[in-house]
């Protein structure tokens, strides 16, 4: 029975139903389904690479688009629009800066996002119709197989020079789409989940775009992604530096230390040890005048430390979910960013050292080390000793001038936008940019695959995953189907 197989052992029932699938050419199922198994890689997160779905991918890309018109043209000709497709649809990620960077350059964006998106990206919509861009939406209410056609078809013409896909690891029709559009121009892939598996490998894009030496890695040792396919482009906060600050959540007092902390709730979870609580904890009892702040999302069962944290130090810890736009601002009102673990932040860390905040990072292993500041191994900001790491807490909190001679050099370890933008201006260019990778060993992997292995076994596949990506695959794959029906009348008897 399905409830009796391992983990691995239920990836291998699912691959043998897309198997099926594609042999019968149920194409939309098959679909449906490299979409879901994708997903439970993604949270399982134990190989960052999955031949037999790239296979499948490769398959089904041939019967879907085999016989489709393709212009005849050589990849980045004379064309000079920048077809974007954006899996996501927030005004939070990657995208903003991306596409002021194409915008600045002097290109013609073609900008792709689907239709339920609509009115959660305003500052990305403001700019793509002020610079005269073309939005196009992919309606709601399609299937995978129309939605792999409808982002095909958006890309499919004569004036594309490149196409940027930003796209959800397990984003099966944005992945197919791209692929089937190989050597129609340059292909690149913003590879902002370089942590964890993903659809599409080097078969979606000729080039990878990493915003950290970690993700080259991962994609050279793991993905099989030759290294002169790999840039390494460092991203920037996008920041309003006239809005201001919302305020606190909660009173302050003049002799307050905020300590500030943020990012998806599951960063902090690492089994039993509890160790990034237990460093919180360290502060809030070594020193009665600090309070702690966490801001982020996240599910119950990832709050439950912080919950704790909460309820022992009640009017000293605070939980806000995201939404401020205020960020840079909130970084400016606080003493002190302490980063997550073991998953490390990578957009609150630019945050903080733009805004002039130390940053804070305890690591044990290469990808909790993050590095996604400039020059952040000589700040002095990085501790894999817990000792080493509480001696300079204590520092931090009690010698002022000590933290604001960090702080100014922490102030210059962010990059700006116009060093971003002429980088982006270089890779569509040139293929490459100033920046390079130093491929070192990778380290700590294990440790790395045991958080996500234990997260993942402790709560299961639908509660990690999702239930609004799991219940498709019930109606598609009926062994799971069916086990499911059963627990659900064991539950009601």
């Amino acid at each position: 029975m399905w409830h009796s197989l391992s983990v691995d052992e239920k990836i291998e029932a699912i691959k043998d139903r897309i198997r099926k699938a594609v042999a019968k050419e149920q194409y939309d199922s098959a679909l449906l389904l490299i979409k879901c198994l994708a997903n439970i890689l993604y949270g399982y997160n134990q190989y960052y690479k999955d031949d037999f779905l790239e296979e499948q991918m490769e398959i089904l890309k041939g019967k879907l688009f085999g016989a489709l018109d393709v212009p005849k043209r050589s990849a980045g000709g004379d064309g000079n629009s920048i077809f974007f497709y954006d899996g996501l649809g927030v005004d939070d990620g990657l995208e903003l800066i991306y596409v002021k960077g194409l915008v600045k350059a002097g290109y013609h964006v073609v900008y792709l996002v689907r239709e339920s998106a609509k009115g959660k990206f305003p500052m990305l919509q403001a700019l793509l119709e002020n610079s005269k861009a073309e939005l196009l939406y992919i309606p709601t209410g399609l299937s995978t197989l129309e939605e792999c056609r409808a982002i095909y078809e958006a890309q499919n013409r004569a004036d594309i020079k490149a196409g940027f896909l930003y796209a959800l690891p397990y984003d099966v029709a944005g992945v197919i789409a791209f692929m089937a559009a190989e050597k129609n121009y340059i292909r690149y892939r913003i590879n902002f989940a370089d942590y964890a598996y993903w659809l599409g490998g080097n078969r979606a894009s000729d080039y990878c775009i990493e915003y950290r030496e970690f993700g080259a890695l991962l994609s050279d040792y793991y993905r099989g992604i030759p290294r002169e396919h790999i840039i390494l482009q460092p991203y920037y906060p996008y920041i309003d530096r006239d809005k201001e600050f919302e305020g606190f959540p909660f009173p302050v007092e003049k002799e307050d230390f905020i300590i500030f902390s943020g990012g998806t709730l599951y960063k902090t979870v690492d089994g039993e040890e509890n160790l990034y609580y237990k460093m919180i904890e360290f502060c809030l009892d070594e020193f009665a005048h600090t309070k702690f702040w966490y801001a982020g999302n996240g599910e119950d069962r990832d709050a439950v430390e912080l919950n704790k944290l909460r309820q022992k130090y009640a009017g000293r810890v605070f939980w806000s979910e995201e939404g401020r736009n205020d960020l840079f601002q909130v970084l400016q009102h606080v003493d002190l960013y302490v980063n997550t673990y073991p998953i490390g932040g990578g957009l609150m860390l630019q945050y903080a050292a733009a805004a002039g905040r130390v940053p804070l990072i305890y690591y044990r292993t290469i990808e909790s080390r993050t590095q996604t500041i400039i020059g952040q191994k000589e700040l002095g900001i990085e501790f894999n000793d817990l000792e080493a790491w509480k001696k300079e807490i204590r520092r931090l909190i009690t010698d002022e001038e000590y933290r604001k001679t960090k702080e100014q050099r922490v102030l210059h370890a962010a990059i700006d936008a116009d060093k971003f933008e002429r980088n982006l201006s270089m890779i569509l260019e040139q293929q490459k940019n100033e920046y390079g990778v130093s491929y070192a060993p990778l380290e700590g992997m294990d440790e790395i695959q045991r958080v996500y292995r234990e997260r993942f076994g402790k709560y299961g596949v639908e509660d990690v995953i999702g239930k609004e990506s799991y219940l498709p695959l019930l109606k598609v794959c009926p062994l799971i189907y069916l086990y499911s029906r059963m627990i659900k009348r064991a539950k009601k008897q």
